[in-house]
């Protein structure tokens, strides 16, 4: 399954370089290169903090934040919508919380159960791209967003200050896990409810087969005397 999900992406991602190669579509590729740009969050925002900087960490945390806000309204005004870039969107923010859990993990161990219930998120959300169940995120997730941003700021303020005791910050990381966790659970729930909502369509329509078959048989009875 996840072979066939790593292909089809991988080619639509040779798709968008040669789009950006066409001057007359290049254009369109302009919300997925915004949304790609988080990619490369980490490698300002890290150095920044870990400086001491976090007037600059902040800064460059917020610039490729409203990156999130503009690839959509990018997409929009440029009629450049695509499950591609839906898709991205998604997959990116995951790569990019990432790269700012991972310099965490010596001094804040409990961080790594916050990058584990990230990557389960994902793959439900991809099993259930898979399965056509179109993933979607809730107002629990949204919040958990909100909850692992507010837990990294605060990390990477403890680590350039020592001002905030380590076992907070791992208490803080344990929060955030457990939100994390629930939330992919409640995206489990959608994702069976869908499938079973999905069988039910399929057994409504193979009655409603049954009920024309058995209908013609009867007509066929009644005029042939079979």
């Amino acid at each position: 399954m996840f072979e066939d999900f790593y292909k089809k992406y991988k080619e639509d991602i040779k798709n968008c370089f040669k789009d950006l190669k066409d001057k007359d579509k290049r254009i369109k590729q302009i919300p997925n290169l915004l949304t790609a740009s988080r990619l490369l969050a980490p490698l300002f925002i890290v150095p920044a903090a870990f400086s001491g900087n976090i007037p600059l960490a902040i800064l460059f945390t917020c610039l490729f934040e409203a990156t999130d806000a503009l690839d959509g309204f990018a997409a929009r005004k440029l009629n450049a919508v695509s499950e591609f870039g839906k898709d991205l969107d998604p997959i990116v923010d995951k790569i990019f919380a990432a790269g700012l859990m991972i310099p965490l993990i010596i001094k804040f161990p409990a961080v790594v159960a916050c990058i584990f219930n990230e990557a389960l998120i994902g793959k439900k959300n991809i099993e259930s791209k898979k399965k056509g169940n179109v993933p979607r995120t809730t107002l629990l997730g949204k919040f958990k967003t909100l909850l692992l941003s507010i837990s990294l700021l605060i990390a990477y303020i403890a680590v350039t200050t020592n001002s905030i005791p380590s076992l907070l910050i791992n208490c803080v990381f344990i929060l955030t896990a457990s939100i994390e966790y629930i939330t992919a659970k409640q995206y489990e729930q959608i994702d069976k409810e869908k499938d079973l909502e999905k069988t039910y369509h399929k057994i409504e329509k193979i009655v409603e087969e049954e009920k024309v078959k058995q209908s013609k048989k009867e007509i066929i009875k009644k005029y042939t005397n079979f």
